[in-house]
């Protein structure tokens, strides 16, 4: 009797771990998934926004930046002016900046003549001193016509609403900042309206 009765409260231990073992199975988080590509090949670390556009956009009456060293070229919409503000490259800042251009004047984002802000720089981060310049909280890592490029919102190093760093060399890269608007997904979409036209000469 005493038998049974000890057999019996095995089984029921028994199964009482398997029910325990099988329900901290279903409510184990599952692994994380590897970065996915995406059909242009882009390598997403994590989509955080739901604001880039992917959608065609008419460039035919945008600008073009040209940089024939470094033999690449990209476009901007004619909506943007050159800075008066824009001091570009000088005796102080030439040993790291390579090329400058600023479009629109700085201004608070809330005053009414407040146009969004729009820097370009390339800068050579071997000589630069001021620190990683990708340091901010990256959005996307994309491949964009064979440009590896990042996404970051709120970049400090820069101060720009929006920062895309296309990487041109080991050393030089393009800085693409975007400023004063008052909406992320407004500041983002211009950069992927831009890093669409970015090519190689």
């Amino acid at each position: 009797m005493f038998l049974r009765y000890k057999s019996t409260i095995s089984i029921i231990v028994l199964a009482l771990v398997l029910i325990a073992g099988g329900v901290w199975y279903a409510q184990k988080p599952a692994p994380e998934t590897p970065p996915a590509a995406s059909d242009n090949g882009a390598q997403v670390i994590e989509d955080k926004n739901d604001g880039l556009s992917g959608g065609e956009v008419d460039t035919s009456s945008w600008k073009t930046y040209q940089n024939e060293k470094y033999e690449f070229e990209l476009k901007y919409h004619p909506y943007w002016e050159t800075s008066a503000s824009d001091v570009g490259v000088n005796e102080e800042n030439k040993h790291y900046l390579l090329d400058y251009l600023a479009f629109n004047d700085y201004k608070n984002k809330n005053s009414k003549d407040a146009l969004p802000l729009l820097d370009i720089a390339l800068i050579n981060t071997e000589r630069d001193d001021r620190g990683p310049i990708n340091y901010g909280e990256l959005i996307t890592r994309q491949i964009i016509n064979n440009f590896d490029v990042e996404i970051y919102l709120n970049n400090h190093y820069f101060g720009y609403s929006a920062t895309a760093i296309i990487k041109i060399t080991n050393t030089e890269n393009l800085v693409i900042g975007v400023d004063q608007v008052e909406q992320r997904e407004e500041a983002l979409n211009t950069l992927d309206e831009i890093l669409n036209t970015i090519k190689k000469n």
